[in-house]
């Protein structure tokens, strides 16, 4: 019985580039303090039609006692630069060490079922390619292989090819006159030592690929959808793993009713995939609709399929997503659920840890929604009571916050990964902020500042413990947004970073902030691999009284449109000591992305402020251009000191266009339609 609707509308954000991230629903966990910290759980249920949502609603409620105890791991076909097949076998040894026997996983590769012409053509790429690029990570891999197989017939055959096979289309499509040029047991061998070379030095061990080889390509897909297929419905899967290439109705039609109508589990089913996340957009490619590609659908998304196949939840991304990050995100989330918190805590929290992250986190944990339960994966007897975690502040501690701050770095640690030394520091962060600077290691200190309080300032007294090396290649941070193989990008020389700290605060929900103290203990010049690392800091935190606080700041809107020249402001600011104060109250709207002012507002004196004032403020939106903006306030005294800080924000933009209508369900609803 559907006995109303209610519209949840999509949300978005700018990219770093261009554009916008579409449909994203992060900051619907934001609910206090506009700071972009979770407080929060949020799933999204979606459907074109009630039967198909409410599917998931009965698979969110049957999911009483879920178990972790089976995973289908698929990866997706390689090219010359994919290492699906790796990716996949790192979930794999994650859940092996929480306990998961080896013997209940499956594993399929879609690089495993290969037509004749695909596989020769493929081998002959990866070598006319490895030769071509310029740079690492690339140049060196012919000799690698040539370490590997000193004694492959091809050798003369590739000094005297390097270049020719830059493209796919280079390359010779009749069978007969690719099989001139090499066999199918040695295109085998090239395919197994490119991908074991991209493995080097990492968890994973050496992958043979066991080749099946079709008369075409269309053969080969429907034996790989066979296998997949009675993989889905054979075992009881808990957990569904896909990393490969994707696009908005990718692989769809694998997921739709494909778990045994007998089944028990609700697999949570997370796409390590560009675009799989997208489900109010129809499919362009042209994979769409021509053969032999019947796994991608114009007309459902993978959301909706996943909801259909019985999963209580998926992961997808709504944009493009970066290949390394991507694979980041995903690892951090399997790592940290163990089953002791719901798949919506976990995946909050792995948010969160990438946007400190910084860098590239300012995009990867943006594009990828949860969709389903979030209370889904809790033991049983903690979902039986409903049970919730809201992640807060701290209370307040009693008295001022530190004047003093010592921070002692713990030892950092080196990890070779195909000729790069990445440097990490235990429960620190990766600086990826500047092109062709290199990626160092980071920590992130919190402050309480209770209410009454507003820090001034934060300076260095001291640094101490240098350590000193220059036998370390960092790795180079190449801005990637687009899943394309790394290139290669040079290094910028001189020390980075330029700066031992830097800090900002944010409201803790409490009345009071939250001091974020970012300290950089490691810097590295890669022109002279020469590194600096310091063991202890010493800072000091300048703070004042305050009886200043913002009641609220609102804008007329939410979102303006384009041609919008209406906007407004309205704040409310309270003494709430005793005495009237002088101060005056600044504002600024800054672009999200950049933090670059673009509109500061005429400094507003109150004098004598003595209980509570309100302000108000109007500008254009039109003039400011398509973007995510923040209106900052900041309340001073006569003498320049911090009183009171507020934000919020708001959208210029085209309409998103798109919202998603979801029925109300009586208690008394029927929620089957069998």
């Amino acid at each position: 019985q559907v006995v109303g609707s209610y519209t949840i509308p999509t949300d978005l954000y700018p990219k770093e580039t261009n554009g916008w991230i579409q449909n994203t629903d992060y900051f619907y966990g934001d609910v206090d303090g506009d700071d972009a910290t979770l407080e929060l759980s949020v799933g999204r249920i979606v459907g074109n039609h009630y039967e198909h949502m409410v599917r998931a609603l009965e698979s969110a409620l049957n999911d009483t006692s879920y178990r972790r105890r089976q995973a289908l791991l698929r990866s997706g076909p390689e090219g010359y630069w994919e290492l699906w097949t790796v990716e996949a076998r790192r979930i794999r040894n994650i859940l092996e060490s929480q306990s998961i026997s080896r013997d209940r996983f499956t594993i399929i590769d879609a690089e495993k079922y290969t037509s004749r012409v695909g596989l020769l053509r493929e081998a002959l790429l990866i070598l006319g390619t490895w030769g071509c690029l310029d740079g690492q990570p690339y140049q060196d891999h012919i000799d690698k292989m040539r370490d590997r197989y000193p004694t492959w017939r091809h050798w003369d055959w590739v000094e005297n090819a390097v270049c020719r096979y830059k493209k796919l289309e280079d390359i010779p499509t009749d069978l007969a006159v690719l099989q001139t040029l090499m066999d199918e047991e040695d295109a085998k061998q090239v395919e197994n030592a490119r991908r074991n070379i991209g493995r080097e030095d990492d968890d994973v061990e050496e992958i043979e690929i066991g080749y099946e080889i079709f008369d075409s390509h269309t053969d080969a897909v429907n034996e790989l959808n066979a296998h997949v297929e009675d993989a889905m419905i054979a075992g009881q899967k808990d957990i569904v793993y896909v990393v490969r290439h994707g696009a908005p109705g990718a692989w769809t039609t694998l997921l739709v009713a494909r778990f045994d109508e007998t089944s028990t589990t609700h697999p949570l089913i997370w796409a390590n995939s560009c675009l799989t996340g997208q489900y109010d957009a129809p499919c362009t490619d042209p994979k769409c609709t021509n053969e032999p590609y019947p796994i991608w659908r114009r007309d459902v998304s993978a959301p909706e399929s996943a909801f259909r196949a019985g999963a209580v939840a998926y992961v997808g991304a709504v944009e493009v997503s970066p290949v390394n990050t991507g694979a980041e995100l995903a690892r951090h989330f399997f790592q940290h659920w163990t089953g002791s918190q719901s798949i919506g805590d976990v995946f909050r929290d792995t948010l969160e840890w990438g946007v400190n992250e910084r860098g590239w986190t300012r995009y990867t944990p943006y594009i990828y929604n949860l969709y389903g339960d979030p209370k889904a994966g809790m033991p049983p007897t903690l979902a039986a009571r409903g049970a919730q975690r809201i992640h807060v502040a701290p209370r307040n501690q009693s008295g001022p916050p530190p004047s003093t701050l010592k921070v002692d770095m713990p030892d950092y640690t080196v990890r070779t990964i195909r000729d790069a030394d990445w440097v990490t520091l235990p429960g620190g962060y990766l600086l990826r902020e500047e092109k062709g600077r290199p990626i160092v290691p980071y920590k992130v200190i919190t402050v309480t500042v209770p209410a009454g309080y507003q820090v001034q300032d934060v300076t260095l007294g001291a640094k101490s413990g240098l350590e000193e090396r220059s036998d370390l290649t960092l790795p180079i941070y190449q801005e990637e947004v687009d899943p394309i193989p790394p290139q290669y990008v040079e290094p910028t020389p001189g020390w980075y970073p330029q700066m031992d700290y830097t800090w900002s605060t944010v409201p803790n929900g409490q009345g009071g902030r939250m001091l974020f103290l970012y300290v950089y203990p490691f810097h590295h010049d890669p022109a002279t691999a020469h590194s600096r690392f310091y063991k202890h800091f010493e800072f000091h935190l300048t703070y004042v009284t305050s009886h200043v606080v913002v009641r609220a700041v609102q804008t007329n809107a939410q979102r303006y449109a384009l041609n919008d020249h209406d906007g407004r402001l309205d704040l409310w600011v309270e003494n709430v000591g005793q005495g009237a104060k002088d101060a005056y109250v600044s504002v600024t709207i800054t672009r999200v992305n950049d933090d670059k002012v673009r509109h500061a507002f005429p400094l507003r004196p109150l004098h004598h402020l003595q209980g509570l004032a309100s302000l108000t403020y109007t500008w254009e939106p039109a003039a400011l251009g398509s973007g995510m903006y923040r209106v900052n306030v900041t309340v001073r005294d006569t003498e320049d000191r911090v009183l009171a800080q507020a934000s919020t924000s708001f959208y210029v933009a085209q309409e998103p266009g798109f919202t998603v209508r979801l029925p109300i369900l009586s208690k008394k609803a029927p929620l089957s339609t069998r």
